[in-house]
C-alpha cells in the first residue's frame, strides 16, 4: 500500500513539473559583451530574467548597495536568493570572441519586463558588470503556453549599469566605495579614537 502512495506521489508530481515546463514562454537571447576599449571578454556570465513586481531594476544598486548605493558585494546572488529576480534560464559564459547564444523557459506573466545581467567573469560579483533592458517589445516575457521571444543584446537601450554597442553590450564599472573614501574613513576614525584616548589620558 505504501509503494502504491509513493508511486501515485512520484506521478503527480512528475505530471506537475510536465504540465508547468509545457505551459512556460520561451526566451532566447545573444550578443557580445566588451570591455570599454572594445575588447570582447572570454568567459563572461551573462543572464536574463525578470525582476518582482515592485522591484525598480533602476534602484538595483540601492537595494543591495550601502547608504550612497555602492553595490554590495554578491549583489546578484542576494537578488535571487531574496526572490527579487528570475533568472530565465542557466544563463551561460561567453566564447572567445564574447559571444553568447542561449535560451530559458519562464512562467512569468506576459508583458513583464525583462533584464540582463552581464560579468566579466563566471563569478556574478566582477567589478565590471551590465544591467540592461530595452524598449523593444521583445524584451517582454511572452504569452503562455508556448509563447516564444529572441532577444538581442544589441536592442539594450536602457541602463543601470554599463553602456550599448553596436554588436552587443559594453560592461561598465560597479559603484563601489573609492579607494579614496576609505582611507579617509580609516583615518577619520583613526582620528576620533586618538582624540578619545588623548581625553581619558588628560581626565
Amino acid at each position: 500500500m505504501a509503494k502504491v502512495s509513493f508511486l501515485s506521489s512520484l506521478l503527480v508530481c512528475v505530471i506537475g513539473f510536465v504540465s508547468q515546463t509545457a505551459s512556460a514562454a520561451t526566451v532566447q537571447y545573444s550578443g557580445k559583451v566588451f570591455t570599454a576599449n572594445g575588447s570582447p571578454i572570454v568567459g563572461g556570465y551573462v543572464i536574463v530574467g525578470t525582476f518582482a513586481p515592485g522591484i525598480d531594476p533602476f534602484n538595483y544598486n540601492c537595494i543591495y548597495g550601502d547608504e550612497v548605493c555602492n553595490q554590495n558585494p554578491g549583489a546578484y546572488d542576494s537578488a535571487v536568493s531574496d526572490g527579487n529576480f528570475f533568472p530565465i534560464g542557466a544563463g551561460t559564459l561567453t566564447d572567445p570572441n564574447g559571444v553568447f547564444n542561449t535560451s530559458g523557459s519562464t512562467n512569468t506573466p506576459a508583458g513583464t519586463p525583462i533584464w540582463l545581467f552581464a560579468f566579466a567573469d563566471d563569478t556574478r560579483g566582477s567589478f565590471l558588470q551590465v544591467l540592461a533592458s530595452s524598449s523593444n517589445p521583445a524584451w517582454q516575457t511572452p504569452a503562455q503556453p508556448t509563447g516564444f521571444t529572441f532577444l538581442n543584446a544589441s536592442d539594450a537601450d536602457m541602463f543601470v549599469m554599463g553602456t550599448s554597442h553596436p554588436q552587443g553590450v559594453t560592461l561598465g564599472e560597479v559603484p563601489v566605495p573609492e579607494s579614496a573614501s576609505l582611507t579617509l574613513s580609516i583615518l577619520g576614525g583613526l582620528a576620533v579614537l586618538g582624540a578619545s584616548r588623548w581625553k581619558n589620558r588628560l581626565s
